[in-house]
């Protein structure tokens, strides 16, 4: 499955992008935008943790076995399982949205605006705890 999934991203990286892909900048924007548009309080605990943007997933993540085409990844410990006696997490928490994976999932610019802000919340669902059935049911899958 790994060995296809590698495959796989190595074909995507050689598309050119769709006619209704933004430019990074613009991407960037608009997933300030919709994590601006998130309440306060979850704002607040996510304030350390960084969302960041790649074109596609990492050939490392593909290689743990994660599928080269999926719109998002959390990457850290789920606040709920944080312990504070512990002292700091091993690792940093990360939110990753694939820019030409969520383009190619949209139809239009609008598609792309509208995916942004679900991937944004799915993967920030993980953060907090949420499994993907979970998510699938509060319409976020």
């Amino acid at each position: 499955m790994v060995k296809a999934w590698l495959g796989c991203r190595e074909l995507d990286l050689a598309e050119p992008p769709l006619p209704w892909s933004v430019s990074a900048k613009q991407f960037e924007a608009i997933a300030e935008d919709a994590l601006a548009d998130l309440p306060e309080r979850i704002r607040e605990l996510l304030a350390n943790v960084p969302i960041l943007v790649a074109d596609y997933p990492a050939m490392e993540v593909v290689s743990d076995g994660n599928d080269p085409r999926m719109l998002g990844f959390f990457a850290g410990v789920p606040y709920p399982e944080k312990s504070h006696v512990d002292g700091a997490s091993p690792e940093l928490d990360r939110v990753f949205l694939y820019q030409r994976n969520i383009e190619r999932q949209a139809r239009n610019p609008d598609e792309v605006v509208r995916e942004i802000g679900i991937t944004l919340l799915h993967e920030t669902g993980h953060f907090f705890g949420l499994s993907d059935e979970e998510l699938e049911d509060m319409g976020l899958g």
